[in-house]
């Protein structure tokens, strides 16, 4: 299929479900355009223009209009309602009371949604003025306040959608169609209320009259302008993003999404939105990992789901790039692509950046205290001067090359000694560049792995005697990664939380000593085969612990893993290394079946995901683990709940799978 649309009118199309892996929508028009379900992994949608075809945005733009004509009726007839108050009738038979508490509370609801925003506080105080004006002014006072409320909520949403749909030019069009209908509704209801029904003369009017009908004309006119200034208001902050006023913001956006252009459920992974026009355009259920926004427009006004996107902090850090001196602390940045960001003095305490990329970014001086940093790429990032206290990282998380002098490991002084442990502790001293001491410090603080060196002339039944030992006395250990170098194996073991990294290898210490290609015989040494099958056997049995009475959906998960791993083993394309990596990948699968709830597992099962795709993708498209791992992969990650349902490709397949 054709993989170049750059700079194409792709208006209305529709690439629902297609493999697009790699295509260039670069300068495409691309509004009212179709992708849901669709492969975009490392498509390139640079400066292409998103959004609503000239179709929907007449349509949309017409609704809009149509609900400003009708929310400009609700200030004219609020404003009728309490001019009422005001009437020589109404005056005359209670008081002037009424209407002046009417017109305070009405101030005091403007106040406090201006200042508080139209939350919970101000629904209380609307509730709380409407029960009291109810008691003194009766029925037509609590419909009055409510009807005001209405009146700028209403207001607020018709400028909103039609400036979300037609920019400002239709936000003025609103404006103007609200103004005009509410003045002529109003005008009509003065004349209304001028009757000898109300308490003026059906003759001549005198200057007592007079006076009491220009005072009463204007404060319904009053109220009117005011109840669409406040829904005018309310307009411009929630499209500036207000969070006092956030759920009209979404309301807009859902409304000037429909008939955009759908990501929905599409695989975005490292798809390049670099200034491409996003506005009314859906992206939920989208996987957007590594994909990158940088100077993406309007993005606060497409449909984001609850993605990352959705807090507005890390939506701007990814468009803009500048994150300094800003705090994020807590927040998911979970798969974002923050290659060159400027992280200067941030605050990243307790955040989530695993598969995160961060290619030389600038992190110096940043706080990363307990930050999650699974599989993600620190390469060539500026670290000087950051702390780095229980900062969780594992193997697969990139360090090499990173441009560090200096660390911290405490955030604050500590108690006792009053510093925050320098590293390297000497304050002469400082990392050298390239020579790898900076990884190797963070690999032994704070990485949960153990690195078993095997000499190609350990005796192999002494070894799978120690390995077995080691299994069985520490069953929350499973290995990680094998490597064959010239005159050894480096066997990667993952460690419990908890476990002694020293004990671990004594296991296997004795062994190392004693092993000696003098006096050990080519068939008793040890090779791959040999390492494989133990690395196979802790696999099966890891998942085999998935097999409990109390969890009725795990046989499933079960056969899926087990099916994916006998597809592993029997891939002639492989090496001894391939093999073994792709293994552990499986085992961390297991991992996290058994302990879906926690975070960090389901981390590094996100994690073993992508490796096992990338090793796949090595192979030739013809391969039968490439064919089986497309149809197992999804389903895995859909149990294993690492991403949400993607429609009818999970269906399908898991369909397929139980037929």
């Amino acid at each position: 299929m054709q993989q170049d649309f750059r700079g194409a009118n792709l208006q209305g199309k529709s690439f629902r479900g297609q493999d697009l892996t790699g295509a260039n929508f670069s300068y495409s028009d691309i509004r009212g355009a179709n992708f849901a379900n669709a492969i975009l992994t490392k498509a390139n949608f640079h400066q292409a223009q998103a959004g609503l075809s000239k179709n929907w945005t007449s349509f949309l733009l017409t609704s809009s209009l149509l609900l400003s004509a009708i929310s400009g009726l609700i200030p004219a007839i609020t404003s009728s309602w309490i001019a009422w108050f005001f009437t020589p009738d109404f005056i005359e038979q209670h008081s002037a009371f009424p209407g002046l508490l009417t017109l305070t509370a009405l101030i005091v609801f403007f106040i406090t949604t201006i200042v508080q925003g139209l939350g919970i506080l101000a629904v209380a105080v609307t509730v709380v003025i409407a029960i009291a004006i109810g008691l003194v002014g009766g029925l037509a006072g609590i419909v009055a306040i409510i009807a005001a409320v209405l009146g700028a909520i209403a207001v607020a949403l018709a400028i909103a959608t039609a400036t979300a749909v037609a920019s400002s030019t239709g936000g003025t069009m609103a404006l103007f169609m609200v103004v005009a209908v509410a003045g002529v509704r109003t005008i009509l209801e003065l004349k209304n209320l001028t009757g000898v029904d109300h308490g003026f003369t059906s003759g001549a009017v005198g200057f007592a009259e007079l006076g009491i009908l220009v005072g009463w004309s204007i404060v319904s006119l009053t109220v009117t302008l005011a109840i669409i200034g406040l829904g005018t208001y309310i307009a411009l902050r929630s499209l500036a993003n207000d969070p006092k006023y956030a759920w009209i913001h979404r309301i807009v956006v859902v409304f000037a999404a429909t008939g955009g252009t759908s990501f929905r459920q599409a695989d975005l992974t490292e798809a390049n939105f670099k200034y491409a026009l996003l506005q009314n355009t859906n992206f939920i259920g989208a996987i957007i990992t590594r994909t990158r926004w940088n100077e993406a427009r309007r993005l606060d006004f497409a449909r984001v789901g609850k993605s990352i996107l959705h807090h507005q902090a890390v939506r701007d850090l990814l468009v803009t790039g500048n994150g300094y001196n800003k705090s994020y602390e807590g927040l998911n940045l979970q798969g974002t692509n923050l290659v060159g960001a400027n992280l200067n003095k941030a605050n990243l305490k307790k955040a989530n950046i695993s598969q995160a990329t961060l290619q030389r970014a600038n992190l110096e001086e940043a706080n990363l205290t307990q930050v999650q940093a699974i599989g993600t790429n620190f390469r060539g990032v500026y670290l000087t001067g950051a702390c780095l206290e229980k900062v969780h990282i594992d193997s697969t998380t990139m360090l090499n090359r990173v441009d560090c002098r200096y660390i911290y490991l405490l955030e604050n002084p500590s108690s006792i000694k009053g510093e925050r442990e320098r590293r390297p502790q000497d304050p002469s001293k400082v990392f050298d560049f390239g020579s790898g001491e900076f990884e190797r410090l963070c690999q032994s603080l704070w990485s949960n792995i153990v690195q078993i060196y095997l000499p190609n002339s350990m005796n192999r039944e002494a070894f799978i005697a120690a390995y077995h030992q080691l299994m069985e006395e520490n069953p929350g250990i499973t290995p990680h990664r094998l490597q064959k170098q010239e005159h050894h194996f480096l066997l990667t073991l993952t460690l419990p939380e908890d476990a002694d990294k020293n004990k671990i290898k004594q296991y296997f210490s004795i062994l190392q000593q004693s092993s000696s290609p003098v006096h050990t015989s080519e068939t008793s040494k040890i090779n791959s085969n040999v390492i494989l099958e133990e690395i196979s056997s802790s696999v099966t049995h890891v998942i085999s612990q998935l097999a409990t009475p109390f969890q009725p959906e795990q046989p499933e998960i079960i056969e899926l893993l087990t099916q994916l791993q006998r597809a592993i083993e029997a891939e002639a394309d492989f090496n001894e290394e391939d093999t073994a990596e792709a293994l552990v990948q499986v085992a961390t699968l297991a991992g996290a079946a058994k302990n879906s709830q926690e975070v960090v597992i389901n981390n590094l099962a996100q994690t073993a995901i992508n490796i096992l795709k990338g090793k796949f993708a090595s192979l030739p498209n013809n391969a039968k683990l490439v064919q089986e791992s497309q149809t197992l992969l999804p389903v895995i990650e859909h149990r294993l709940g690492l991403i949400e349902k993607k429609g009818e490709r999970i269906l399908a397949v898991s369909g397929a799978r139980k037929r």
